[in-house]
């Protein structure tokens, strides 16, 4: 039980074996006996997109033609491919 000014950390993961997308919006579900209740955290739904990491690829813009930047598990660094003027869709 939490009192006040006590915080908590919550970490939400997704996971999936399965090559999919998924339209999905994360809810956590709070037991507190002698009552329980879910919260949608709305602004966090989002289209998730799940695939081995060799499915993922970023194109760079050479002239007028999108050549191969990265792809694989490099893929997955979005913020520093982004900076590097990639896409990676």
């Amino acid at each position: 039980m939490l009192t006040t000014q006590q915080t908590v950390t919550l970490v939400i993961g997704a996971y999936s074996m399965m090559p999919v997308i998924y339209h999905a919006v994360p809810v956590i579900e709070v037991i507190a006996p002698p009552s329980s209740g879910t919260a949608a955290f709305s602004e966090l739904a989002a289209i998730y997109a799940f695939a081995d990491p060799s499915q993922f690829a970023c194109y760079k813009l050479s002239g007028s033609t999108f050549v191969l930047w990265e792809q694989g598990a490099a893929a997955y660094d979005f913020a520093a491919n982004a900076r590097a003027g990639a896409w990676c869709p």
